[in-house]
C-alpha cells in the first residue's frame, strides 16, 4: 500500500512518523506508527477511529479534571 497517497501524516515529538493510507479499490486502510502498521477494511477503520476518539475524549477530560483539582 506504500504507493498509495497519504491521507494524513504527523510526526510525534519523538520524531516517530505516523501516517494513514487508503486504497479505495479494495476499501483498505493502513495506519503506520514508526515501524508498526495495521491494515483494516474501511468499516473496521471507522470503528477503530471511534474507539480512539472516545479514548481521547476521556483522557482529555481526566487531564482537565486533574489539573483543576490540583489548582483548587
Amino acid at each position: 500500500m506504500n504507493s498509495l497517497p497519504t491521507l494524513s501524516k504527523v510526526t510525534l515529538n519523538s520524531n516517530t512518523q505516523c501516517s494513514v493510507l487508503y486504497d479505495e479499490y479494495v476499501d483498505a486502510v493502513e495506519l503506520s506508527v514508526g515501524n508498526t502498521s495495521i491494515k483494516l477494511n474501511g468499516s473496521n477503520f471507522v470503528l477503530f477511529n471511534e474507539m480512539v476518539r472516545k479514548a481521547t475524549a476521556k483522557i482529555l477530560m481526566n487531564s482537565v479534571l486533574n489539573n483543576n483539582y490540583q489548582r483548587g
